[in-house]
């Protein structure tokens, strides 16, 4: 016989406290109709199957609409002119404070003219990327000659504020 304080799972048939159910306002009884555990088990399913049906769709709408979002970044850009150049004024003074004293500047101004040439040379657009972030999560590095690499735009994009 079964309890006020139990319900059966939709899922995996099992006779379960309450307390092992989400609560949901448009049920019957205010609860779901699967346990906690199948849930999380068939959210895991769906969210590993989701990345590549969302990049191809998110693919699809930015060729189909390039222009509107092309359009609508210049605007964005133009009216918020503001947040940039906090955001530019914010960068300049990290790496001011990350810049020791012996730090050799004209080694670095070689770095970002040599990557200049490069990309002329090469035809792709090259970044200068600090091998230890300036302010990452785990650690914070300097911004010197020795932190400093040439790699194309794609990669750094990709590695983002992170060091391996």
């Amino acid at each position: 016989m079964r309890l006020l304080d139990e319900k059966t799972c939709f899922c995996c048939k099992q006779i379960l406290p309450l307390s092992l159910f989400h609560k949901r306002k448009e049920e019957k009884d205010g609860l779901a109709y699967y346990c906690k555990s199948c849930v999380s088990k068939k959210n895991k399913e769906k969210y590993e199957k989701k990345p590549a049906f969302y990049i191809s769709n998110q693919i699809k709408y930015t060729q189909k609409y390039i222009e509107k979002i092309k359009e609508y970044q210049k605007k964005y850009r133009e009216e918020n002119q503001y947040i940039r150049n906090h955001h530019h004024a914010k960068r300049r003074a990290k790496t001011k404070e990350a810049t020791p004293l012996w730090a050799n500047q004209k080694y670095m101004k070689l770095f970002y003219s040599l990557a200049k040439e490069e990309e002329k040379r090469l035809g792709i657009k090259l970044h200068v990327d600090h091998i230890v972030p300036l302010h990452g999560r785990n650690v914070c590095g300097l911004h010197n000659e020795f932190n400093l690499q040439i790699l194309p735009a794609t990669i750094n994009l990709q590695k983002r504020n992170k060091w391996n």
